[in-house]
C-alpha cells in the first residue's frame, strides 16, 4: 500500500511541475493590432474552424512577420521604482502592528479554543465536507459560478485525486483490500497509471479541457514507470524500471507516429485536439528518453543497441523533415533536443577513451556553436523543462 501512496502523489507532483513548465514560459507581447490578430486567430483554431498549422502559418504571415506589430509593449517599472520598503517603516505602520498583536494577547483564549476544536474534529468528517465540496466544483460548477465554471471544474476534478489520496492514507489497510481487489494482479503502477488515464482521459472529453488530457497522458506513460519531476536544484526524467522501457519506447513511438501522419493529412478524429498536447509533449518526452538510454553508451553491451541507434538517427531526419515541410513544432524540437545530447555523450566517451585535453576542447567548441544555433533558432530546440 505504501508504494500505491508513493505513486499517487507522485503522479500528482509530476503533473503540476510540468504544468508549471507552462505557465512559467514567458511569451512576446505585441501592440493592440497584433494582439487581437493573435486572439482571433487562436480563437478559430480552438473551435476548429482552421487547423493547427494553418494557425501556425496565419500567426507566422499576419503576425510574427510584421515589424509594425512584433514591437513589444514594455510596462513602465517608475511607478514601482519610486515606492521603496522604507517608506513603511513610519509611525502609522508601527502602532497599526503593535495593535494588532494587541489584539492577538487579547483573543489568545478564543483562538486556543478554535484550534482545540478544530484539531478534536476527526478527520473523517473533513475528508466527507472536501469530497463533497471538491465533487460540487466537478459536477454543479455551473451552478455556483457560471463564468469560471470550466476553471471550477478542472480544479474539482484533480481534487478529488488530492482528498482521495488523503483518506488512502487515513485508513491504509483497508483501501489496501480494495486495491488489490480492483489490480486483478497488476503490478501497482500499471493499475494507478491505468486508472488515472482512464479517470483524467473520461474528463477531458467531458469538458474538452487540454489541462485533464495532459494528466491522462501522464497517467498513461506512469503506467511505463515513465517519471519526471524537479526539486527546485536539478530536474529529474527517466525511467524506474527498465524492463519497461522498450515497451514505452514502442507504444510511443506508434502514438507519434500515428498522430503525426493525422495531424500532417489533416483528418478529423474525434476529441484528437484534446490530447494533443500531452501526445505532443508527454509522449514525445518519454519516447526521446527511452531511445536516448537505449542508444547511449551505457546499453551498448545490450541486444537491441544498434537499433536504437538507427532509430535515433531516422527520429532526426523525420524531425527535421517535419520543422521544414510540415512546420511542426513540439514533436520535432523534443527529437532534435534529444539527437544532439546523443552525440555529445558519444563524442564525449569516445574522445574520453583517447585523449581528455582534445576531447575537451572539442566538447567546448561543440558546447558553444550549439549555443549559439539554440540562440539563434530557439524554436528548434528544448531550451527549459521546468
Amino acid at each position: 500500500m505504501k508504494t500505491i501512496l508513493k505513486m499517487l502523489s507522485l503522479f500528482l507532483l509530476i503533473s503540476f511541475t510540468f504544468l508549471s513548465a507552462d505557465n512559467n514560459t514567458s511569451t512576446p507581447q505585441f501592440n493592440i493590432e497584433g494582439q487581437i490578430i493573435l486572439n482571433t486567430i487562436s480563437k478559430l483554431e480552438n473551435k476548429g474552424y482552421i487547423t493547427q498549422k494553418n494557425a501556425t502559418e496565419a500567426k507566422k504571415e499576419f503576425v510574427f512577420d510584421n515589424k509594425n506589430l512584433t514591437q513589444e509593449i514594455k510596462p513602465s517599472l517608475t511607478a514601482v521604482n519610486e515606492v521603496t520598503w522604507t517608506e513603511y517603516l513610519n509611525l502609522i505602520n508601527f502602532m497599526k502592528l503593535f495593535a494588532m498583536l494587541g489584539f492577538l494577547y487579547v483573543f489568545k483564549g478564543i483562538i486556543m479554543n478554535f484550534i482545540y476544536v478544530f484539531y478534536s474534529v476527526p478527520a473523517a468528517v473533513y475528508q466527507l465536507m472536501l469530497i463533497v465540496f471538491s465533487l460540487t466544483l466537478t459536477f454543479f460548477s455551473n451552478d455556483l459560478w457560471a463564468s469560471q465554471s470550466f476553471y471550477l471544474s478542472n480544479f474539482g476534478v484533480v481534487a478529488n485525486i488530492f482528498v482521495l489520496t488523503w483518506v488512502v492514507f487515513s485508513h491504509d489497510e483497508f483501501f489496501e483490500k480494495i486495491f488489490k481487489l480492483f489490480s486483478l494482479n497488476i503490478p501497482v503502477h500499471i493499475s494507478i497509471g491505468f486508472y488515472l488515464m482512464v479517470y483524467f482521459g473520461f474528463f477531458a472529453i467531458h469538458l474538452d479541457s487540454s489541462f485533464l488530457g495532459i494528466l491522462s497522458l501522464i497517467g498513461f506513460s506512469a503506467m511505463f514507470t515513465f517519471i519526471m519531476g524537479s526539486t527546485g536544484l536539478s530536474t529529474f526524467i527517466g525511467y524506474e524500471e527498465e524492463d519497461y522501457m522498450n515497451i514505452s519506447l514502442f507504444v510511443n513511438g506508434i502514438i507519434l507516429l500515428a498522430y503525426s501522419y493525422i495531424s500532417i493529412n489533416n483528418i478529423p478524429v474525434p476529441y484528437l485536439e484534446t490530447f494533443s498536447i500531452g501526445i505532443e509533449y508527454i509522449c514525445s518526452l518519454a519516447f526521446t528518453i527511452a531511445l536516448l538510454i537505449n542508444s547511449s553508451f551505457f546499453s551498448s553491451s545490450d541486444r537491441g543497441f544498434i537499433f536504437a541507434v538507427i532509430l535515433m538517427f531516422i527520429s532526426f531526419g523525420l524531425s527535421i523533415t517535419g520543422i521544414y515541410l510540415f512546420d511542426m513544432t513540439i514533436i520535432p524540437v523534443i527529437f532534435n533536443t534529444g539527437f544532439f545530447l546523443f552525440i555529445l555523450g558519444w563524442i564525449g566517451y569516445l574522445g574520453f577513451q583517447l585523449n581528455v585535453l582534445f576531447t575537451v576542447t572539442l566538447l567546448s567548441s561543440l558546447l558553444y556553436g550549439i549555443a549559439l544555433l539554440i540562440e539563434a533558432r530557439p524554436e528548434l530546440f528544448v531550451t527549459s523543462l521546468f
